[in-house]
């Protein structure tokens, strides 16, 4: 590279190897293949700052790494939306490798048989087109339960002096982190006992206790009332997102049947 006394993002003039700008690094060199190789080994070994650091500190004093990011020193860590989504990937593609969606899918089919209700041999085919549609954005599910449980964990824990969007930068951290500590259970509770609802018993407990112990350092309150709050607020927030699709779904079927009944009168 030649030499440059000015910032190539921006243009500034430089002082340092940082633009003051703009916040670019200045880089005198050019990229090599070397370079590639050791700044991935430094991103996969740094613990002192970015997404593992965030997952160390998380697990160690997951109060603080809250607190610190609502507070505006949100330098040291991952964003918590980044964080979150590349675990709940990860996550998504391990259950889709041993097969707990499919399991899932099982149970969904045997309540409707058991129900009395009978699948035509095209209801099973669309049901199974829509399963196979939907696991490549099965790790937004639990993303879009975060409004809904801040919601009510905002109202739960009103006494503290968040708002609903620091709520939900507080939720969206501890969905990550319950992820990571959940996942190895889940994945072996489906294996042992072939059933998801065990890992959904984890998921709701591990959301409430992570929940309720980081708003008791937080907002200085006890930790057992907290962990009961933030489990209601998981729950709460589940439900509300179930009415919400519920409803989607309804509005969607209902304007759908109206526009073939039109469409139907015209012809």
């Amino acid at each position: 590279m030649e030499p440059t006394s000015h910032c190539r993002n921006c243009k500034a003039p430089l002082q340092g190897d940082y633009c003051g700008q703009c916040g670019q690094k200045h880089h005198t060199e050019r990229f090599t293949a070397k370079g590639f190789f050791i700044s991935f080994i430094q991103i996969l070994t740094n613990f002192e700052s970015g997404f593992w650091y965030t997952m160390k500190m998380m697990l160690i004093a997951p109060a603080q790494v809250v607190d610190d990011f609502v507070s505006g020193k949100t330098r040291p860590y991952y964003h918590p939306l980044r964080y979150t989504f590349i675990i709940v990937g990860i996550s998504v593609l391990l259950n889709l490798y041993f097969g707990v969606f499919e399991i899932i899918a099982n149970e969904f089919n045997s309540a409707l048989i058991s129900g009395d209700v009978e699948l035509t041999e095209e209801a099973r085919k669309s049901s199974a087109r829509t399963q196979e549609a939907m696991a490549p954005f099965m790790n937004l599910i639990p993303l879009l339960l975060i409004p809904f449980v801040s919601f009510f964990s905002a109202r739960l824990f009103r006494k503290g002096h968040y708002n609903y969007g620091e709520h939900l930068i507080l939720n969206t951290f501890v969905l990550g982190q319950a992820t990571v500590v959940g996942l190895p259970f889940s994945l072996l509770s489906v294996y042992l006992f072939q059933t998801s609802a065990y890992a959904l018993t984890i998921s709701v407990f591990l959301w409430g206790l992570y929940l309720g112990i980081i708003t008791s350092k937080i907002f200085k309150r006890k930790v057992l009332p907290s962990i009961i709050k933030g489990i209601c607020a998981y729950l709460l927030g589940y439900f509300g997102f179930l009415l919400s699709v519920f409803i989607i779904v309804l509005i969607v079927t209902l304007v759908a049947t109206l526009v073939r009944l039109f469409i139907s009168k015209l012809n």
